[in-house]
This record gives C-alpha cells, sequence and structure tokens, in this order.
C-alpha cells in the first residue's frame, strides 16, 4: 500500500538521506518567480549566454522565463521521476503540482535529462517529449577538464541550489 511505497522511498542515497516531504521543492518554485527573471538579469548583466540549465523541476519556470529573455536553449535535469514517486507516497497535491510546472516547462526545453531509462520513458510518454529527454546517470566518469574552455562558447546560467552537495561540487 501506500505505507509501503513511502518507506521504499526513504532510502539513503549516496548525497543525502532520500526525504520526501508534503510539498518539496516545489514550495521554492513560489520563492523563485519567473516574473523575477528581468531582475536576475540585471544582476547578471548581459554576457552571451550559450544556455540555460535548470537543476530542479521547481526552481524550472524561473529558468525557462530566464531562457526565453535570453533567447538561449533552455535545459532540464529532473533528477528523477518525482511525480511518480509522490503519488506513490499518497502525496497528490505536492504531484499535482510537479506535473503543472512539468508540463509548463519540459515540451519548450532543448534537453531533458533523467538519471535512468525508466524516468526517461515515463517522463517522456507522459509530456510527449520524445528524443528530448536523454539519460545521463547519476555518477558519470569524466576525463579531468585541462583547464581551458573554448573560446567564445558564452556562459551556461545554472538555475538550482548549491544546498545539495553533487551542485556544491559540481560548483567547486
Amino acid at each position: 500500500g501506500t505505507a509501503a511505497a513511502a518507506r521504499a522511498l526513504l532510502t539513503d542515497t549516496r548525497w543525502l538521506p532520500r526525504r520526501l516531504q508534503p510539498e518539496p521543492v516545489y514550495e521554492g518554485a513560489l520563492r523563485a518567480d519567473p516574473r523575477r527573471a528581468d531582475e536576475v538579469l540585471d544582476l547578471l548583466g548581459d554576457a552571451d549566454t550559450a544556455a540555460v540549465l535548470s537543476m530542479q523541476l521547481g526552481l524550472t519556470p524561473l529558468g525557462k522565463a530566464l531562457a526565453e529573455r535570453l533567447d538561449a536553449p533552455l535545459l532540464i535535469d529532473v533528477a528523477d521521476d518525482d511525480e511518480s514517486y509522490l503519488h506513490a507516497a499518497g502525496l497528490v497535491g505536492a504531484a499535482t503540482a510537479v506535473r503543472r510546472i512539468a508540463a509548463e516547462c519540459l515540451p519548450s526545453a532543448s534537453v531533458v535529462t533523467t538519471p535512468s531509462a525508466e524516468d526517461a520513458s515515463a517522463i517522456g510518454l507522459r509530456h510527449g517529449l520524445g528524443e528530448q529527454v536523454r539519460v545521463i546517470p547519476n555518477a558519470v566518469a569524466l576525463p579531468a577538464p585541462d583547464g581551458v574552455a573554448a573560446p567564445g562558447l558564452g556562459r551556461v546560467l545554472f538555475v538550482g541550489t548549491l544546498t545539495y552537495p553533487p551542485h556544491r561540487c559540481s560548483a567547486d
């Protein structure tokens, strides 16, 4: 039943204990109001932006607004199939919020990444995404950077939080 599904979802991960809250990151979407995109861009200046990378679905409405204003591709990383997880845990209100944000934002993304083929299939079918959904496992071995950025690529604008350890590691 629902209790068993919730227990199955509350498992430790490499980075932090998996925990579900009645309204997880989606409350954060209220603080990341897409109507504040102009304010964010005023703070950042007008440097060439190659892409906007949104790392949490709850913050993606702001990422989408930034990408539209910058005329840059929107890349969205959906960490998991949160809608299915939340439904399985009986958190219908949160699952509905996830579906609303996903329906509004995912179709406009150039690329949507998920950590598993199962999540990619579910999210892709639910939102009619097709080829724009890609699987990037949570642990990917990359060669060490040579410290030299390719010229003229512009910046990638990160829309996410740095309270999540993998995001902090990536920013360092």
